[in-house]
């Protein structure tokens, strides 16, 4: 079961089933399963902590299915390529990684060749087999970056990315590490697009970032995912993709919240 990158979006369909349907009860599905309980029974991650994408969810169905557990380590993006890398691959069973991460694993052959029936239903630049290794890469869903916003501790509630310069936001503000993880990058390109209209013009976003640090602003910087500073009470503004953020607002109910996708 080695050398998978991203194929969350295949099991969908049957983790959130209380049963295996007819359809996929057949030899195929059935000796996969064969074969993974002689691997002991185990599924290896990289990258997909429970917090993140309901993964504690899809993989509890999972387990709870085919008595398969998952093991992770967590870790972003630029980590999980320089250890894959490392390993060649033979060490985890699947990691999620931005696109370009994952298209870059493909290149270097470390991803499998599996293409799925539905491959050709994913819209391009979300998808891809690198043409000398033929090893491939999906994306299996996709986000906007937004602010969750603690509103007990922020009483002005940015509306921009620009708004962030608020010396309000005093050891507030909480953002992945963009040398560690491909949300710390997203959130640079989000910034360098609000600031220039040009996703990939980085200077600017880097020079605003360091502003926000100047000024005091920014709480942590994190190189892996972590919401325990803001279920503490002690983060106001997290950054991050929407998918999550909604998450996090709906199992922390005590926390007076909104979720913002910048205007700018």
């Amino acid at each position: 079961m080695k050398r998978f990158v991203v194929l969350v979006v295949l099991l969908l369909p049957l983790l959130l089933l209380a049963e295996l349907p007819p359809e996929l009860n057949n030899s195929y599905i059935l000796w996969l399963w064969e074969n993974a309980k002689k691997e002991g029974g185990w599924i290896y991650t990289y990258g997909m902590p429970a917090i993140w994408a309901n993964y504690g969810e899809i993989f509890g169905k999972f387990e709870e299915f085919f008595g398969i557990k998952q093991r992770d380590i967590d870790m972003g993006s630029a980590v999980v390529l320089a250890r894959m890398t490392e390993e060649n691959a033979s060490k985890n069973d699947i990691a999620d990684l931005k696109p370009s991460f994952a298209a870059e694993l493909a290149k270097r052959g470390l991803t499998a060749d599996y293409i799925p029936v539905d491959f050709h239903l994913i819209p391009e630049g979300q998808k891809g087999i690198d043409g000398k290794t033929k090893s491939v890469w999906i994306a299996a869903y996709k986000g906007t970056l937004g602010f969750m916003v603690n509103t007990q501790l922020v009483k002005q509630v940015p509306k921009t990315w620009k708004d962030l310069k608020n010396p309000a936001y005093k050891n507030l503000i909480v953002y992945l590490d963009p040398r560690a993880t491909g949300t710390g990058v997203n959130t640079v390109e989000a910034i360098a697009y609000a600031l220039t209209g040009d996703p990939y013009n980085f200077k600017p976003a880097i020079d605003f970032l360091k502003e926000l640090h100047d000024m005091g602003l920014i709480l942590t910087v994190d190189p892996k995912v972590s919401v325990a500073k803001w279920e503490r009470g002690e983060a106001g503004i997290v950054v991050n993709f929407d998918y999550n953020l909604l998450d996090w607002k709906e199992k922390n109910p005590h926390i007076p919240s909104v979720i913002v996708i910048p205007e700018d």
